[in-house]
This record gives C-alpha cells, sequence and structure tokens, in this order.
C-alpha cells in the first residue's frame, strides 16, 4: 500500500516524465521562433530573465539579438513566447484578448 509520500512522489514523476517526453514527441507553433538556448532543464532561462541584478541588461541582449518577438524556456524547459511589439500587445491585451488562450498559470 502507498503513503501519502509515496503517491505524491509518483505523481511528480509522471509529470516530469509526460513534461518530457511531450517536449521530445510533440511540435510546437513557437519551435520556428528563434531564441536563447536554454541553460538548465529545469529553470530554462528564468534564472538570468529574473536576476535583479542582470536581467535589464539581459532582456536588451535578447531584444538586439533576435527582434522583438522570441521564444525563451520556462520551467521544465516549456517554450515562452516574448514580445516587446507595442503593436502586438495591443491586439493580445485590448483588441483580440478573446482570441488568446490563456494558460493555466495565469488563470490559477
Amino acid at each position: 500500500m502507498l503513503n501519502i509520500t509515496q503517491f505524491f512522489a509518483c505523481l511528480a514523476a509522471l509529470y516530469v516524465g509526460w513534461r518530457t517526453l511531450r517536449s521530445f514527441l510533440a511540435k510546437s507553433p513557437l519551435d520556428n521562433i528563434p531564441g536563447p538556448e536554454s541553460e538548465s532543464f529545469i529553470s530554462g532561462n528564468l534564472e538570468k530573465l529574473l536576476d535583479l541584478r542582470a536581467s535589464w541588461q539581459y532582456q536588451l541582449d535578447l531584444v538586439q539579438r533576435y527582434g522583438r518577438l522570441f521564444t525563451i524556456h520556462g520551467l521544465f524547459n516549456a517554450k515562452w513566447l516574448y514580445t516587446y511589439d507595442p503593436l502586438a500587445l495591443h491586439s493580445i491585451y485590448i483588441k483580440d484578448q478573446d482570441v488568446f488562450e490563456e494558460t493555466d498559470i495565469i488563470i490559477a
């Protein structure tokens, strides 16, 4: 019989395994958009992006290298879309907000 700790450990292992397998098998439209390579499987590019001392310079370097639209890697190498385009932001947040889906993290 599994106790509660083993149950949650199995759930966590299944989730990580599913995310890993999904990243290799399923293709995303974000695969066609350039961006920096992931620095870590667990944290992706978030360590540099959220660094209090160097994040602004890192973001400026990314914008200069990739332009106003690129992908970064989030937790467990999930691809995130990063845009710096005011027209695209207006379309996403104001004009066509019902067209764009919100992720589970934003909804929760």
